[in-house]
């Protein structure tokens, strides 16, 4: 009879461990998932793997923005894989995934052969380090990169976030450890297919 007390006493307080554990879990998940606004001078402007300058989102596309480099063998493969699993799936509107070198060697060359890796279905950038910096901030993706000289034996810090940028280019949404499944229910949760296309891509 004690051993039954004891374990319908057990199940009650784990029960009521779980109640309580859930909202956090949801709020910490909430957390890996903000929304915010590109501000109006926005310079979206770099240069791609064949020496153009052009716009990393295109008006009218929702647009997943990542940082990261082409030699990069953690967590770059791990993302960008999970970016062209989503690509593979069908959706109602037009998706594109551009691919931010934060890496000074990286050169049009590697980002060529970066894009053929990924069959065309990403646009990889490059442009300076400044530029670049600025761009990962607003997008709120900063990286750090070692001291000039260094680079090649050190290790370039960033981070594991996605942002999406919405098909009016004035919207963001970003993403912790992106995976197909979760871009896929964001996109479909926030009808991020939908937006108001009224201007073009803003430079300073």
């Amino acid at each position: 009879m004690k051993i039954l007390r004891a374990c319908r006493f057990i199940i009650a307080v784990s029960s009521i461990c779980i109640i309580i554990t859930i909202p956090f879990l949801f709020s910490f998940w909430n957390k890996n998932t903000v929304e915010f606004s590109i501000p109006e001078k926005f310079n979206s402007i770099l240069t791609t793997s064949r020496g153009e300058s052009d716009s990393i989102y295109r008006l009218g596309r929702t647009t997943i923005v990542f940082f990261g480099f082409t030699r990069c063998r953690g967590i770059c493969p791990k993302i960008l894989n999970e970016l062209q699993n989503f690509l593979e799936e069908d959706h109602d509107c037009s998706i594109e995934v551009t691919f931010i070198s934060i890496d000074p060697s990286d050169t049009e060359s590697d980002l060529l052969r970066f894009e053929q890796i990924y069959n065309y279905q990403v646009r990889a950038f490059h442009g300076s380090i400044q530029t670049i910096q600025t761009m990962a901030e607003i997008l709120r993706a900063p990286f750090y990169l070692p001291a000039p000289g260094n680079i090649e034996k050190a290790v370039i810090n960033h981070t594991s976030r996605a942002t999406i940028l919405r098909e009016d280019g004035r919207n963001a949404i970003l993403l912790e450890n992106p995976t197909a499944k979760r871009l896929h229910e964001e996109i479909t949760k926030r009808n991020i297919c939908y937006a108001t296309v009224d201007e073009k891509p803003r430079t300073f």
